[in-house]
């Protein structure tokens, strides 16, 4: 027996679905990541086929069956809708990698409210923040990575288990994580961390603004944390709006 629910969800992803249809992905504040068809959803006077684009916040209706993989979207209505992201092209790209992120990283039927809360606060920043992309890119990763079991820790080495001592040039493995400066001479390291690139990282990991950085370095610590998730899930061959 179908429930009807209402929820609000950002759309990840859609994809046309017979002559009429579409079926889309949408990471939803109360279920978490579902699969929904609209059924007419392909012609041109279907408002909620309008609506379902990605990116957009929206609020739905679901004729929500428990263990049907596909659920029926009756209707939708517009949240968000983020105008300046369309005239910037780099603000688009790592909004539709956050988008990537949460799709890949996140299982059906799953709930996370602080996930879902932590996502579409990154698309507003991205949207109205004059911070560089780059950097609220980062500071999501870490904390979609912390969510979803794959945190990356900086207080001890992922080796040896020591302290890291903040001070000295540490370097990142992207198999085991954070080393601390002994175990990166012993391990292949694919970035060094000197105290500063340190001390940024985890600014952005608690979610603090930063005042100053490197832009090269950040775009390699992008690289590194994709090579982590490349290295520990199997099939993931990385973040394709990244590579655009």
């Amino acid at each position: 027996m179908s429930q009807i629910v209402k929820t609000e969800g950002i759309v990840l992803s859609k994809l046309n679905y017979s002559d009429s249809s579409k079926i889309v992905s949408i990471y939803s504040e109360e279920f978490g990541k579902i699969s929904a068809i609209v059924k007419g959803g392909r012609g041109k006077n279907s408002k909620v086929g309008l609506v379902v684009d990605p990116l957009n916040i929206i609020n739905i209706v679901l004729y929500n069956k428990e263990n049907r993989e596909v659920q029926l979207l009756s209707s939708a209505e517009m949240l968000f809708y983020f105008a300046h992201l369309h005239d910037d092209f780099e603000r688009m790209k790592y909004c539709y990698a956050v988008l990537e992120l949460l799709k890949y990283l996140t299982v059906e039927n799953e709930s996370n409210q602080r996930l879902y809360k932590g996502s579409r606060r990154i698309l507003q920043l991205m949207d109205a923040s004059e911070e560089q992309p780059e950097i609220l890119f980062i500071k999501y990763f870490l904390f979609i990575l912390q969510e979803t079991g794959f945190e990356i820790q900086m207080t001890a080495c992922s080796i040896c288990h020591k302290e890291i001592e903040r001070e000295k040039i540490n370097g990142f493995n992207y198999e085991h994580g954070m080393l601390c400066s002994d175990c990166k001479n012993l391990y292949h390291t694919f970035l060094e961390i000197p105290r500063e690139l340190f001390e940024q990282i985890y600014s952005l990991k608690i979610g603090k603004r930063l005042k100053s950085y490197n832009l090269p370095a950040m775009k390699k610590l992008i690289i590194a944390l994709e090579k982590f998730l490349k290295f520990h899930i199997q099939g993931f061959n990385g973040i394709k709006s990244l590579q655009m």
